[in-house]
Formats: structure tokens, C-alpha cells, sequence
């Protein structure tokens, strides 16, 4: 599955904010703009890698 593939599958079920972790929520522009934000940096690209794919990144 390819990162724009995982990534479509993420953030469409983003219909209604869901909790994180740290007692936030998480909506379907966060979760955009997040992505589109951290491809701007190549340096934030293993993560964005990683949270798309659950692997860690190498790189």
C-alpha cells in the first residue's frame, strides 16, 4: 500500500475528531494539513512515513 493510499484510508474515517493521547482531538484538516505541513520539511519526512505506515523510517 502506498503512503497516499494509507493516508486517504487514515484520514477519511476522520468524519467526526477523534481523541489522542494527550486528551486532544484529531480532525480530518488536522490530519491534512498535518501531512501537507511536514512535507515541506524533508527532514519530517521519515516521520510522516512512519505515521502512515506504522514502520519506523530509515533515512
Amino acid at each position: 500500500m502506498t503512503c497516499a493510499v494509507r493516508h486517504a484510508s487514515l484520514v477519511q474515517d476522520l468524519v467526526r475528531p477523534v481523541p489522542t493521547a494527550d486528551g486532544r482531538e484529531l480532525t480530518y484538516q488536522d490530519a491534512v494539513q498535518g501531512v501537507s505541513t511536514a512535507l515541506f520539511a524533508e527532514s519530517q519526512w521519515p516521520m510522516i512515513t512512519q505515521g502512515l505506515t506504522g514502520s519506523p523510517a530509515t533515512g
